[in-house]
């Protein structure tokens, strides 16, 4: 009987791999090479981001070593966009249990809110600042810091090249114009 537990232990212990770690192409040493790549290109897109980050407060006019302080940076996104800076602080709220969940769903409103003004800014559309700065936002940085898009403080949206002005600023078509005075 022992000498058939020991068969089965020599059997199975040497012809199976159960999570050790070998070099031989075995699915640790695989998808760990796999976690290693996954990183370093995440990394990479960190870095790059950081840098478009960098030179898009540069193009206007805000302190470029701002985008790697993680609050103020978002601070001074939040001015960029003509928002109070202050919105940056209801993301930390997370912290706080209960009211943490509220507090997110409110920071990701300012900060579309705000993502939304900033793209006008640089002369982009709604489209580029839901997906280029809201979804991914490290390519969105990268685009507005590297491309030819300019930094103005105010700006409306143009569509082809007709520049359409702000939704505040226009009369529905149902107003009545006033009367001229014919005296």
């Amino acid at each position: 009987m022992l000498r058939h537990l020991a068969y089965a232990y020599n059997h199975y212990s040497h012809h199976t791999h159960y999570g050790t770690p070998t070099s031989d192409g075995s699915p640790n040493a695989v998808s760990t090479a796999i976690l290693i790549a996954i990183g370093l290109l995440l990394l990479a897109l960190v870095v790059l981001s950081i840098i478009g980050l960098w030179k898009m407060f540069v193009k206007a006019g805000r302190p470029g070593w701002a985008a790697i302080i993680p609050i103020y940076n978002s601070w001074v996104i939040f001015e960029m966009a003509g928002k109070p800076g202050w919105w940056a602080l209801v993301g930390l709220l997370y912290i706080i249990p209960i009211v943490g969940f509220i507090g997110a769903i409110v920071a990701l409103v300012l900060s579309v809110i705000a993502m939304l003004e900033l793209a006008k800014r640089f002369g982009k559309s709604p489209v580029f600042a839901i997906f280029g700065l809201v979804l991914f936002s490290g390519i969105g940085f990268i685009i507005l810091g590297f491309g030819k898009a300019e930094y103005e403080v105010e700006r409306t949206f143009s569509v082809n090249g007709v520049e359409a002005p702000e939704l505040a600023a226009t009369k529905p078509r149902s107003a009545k114009r006033p009367k001229k005075d014919r005296s």
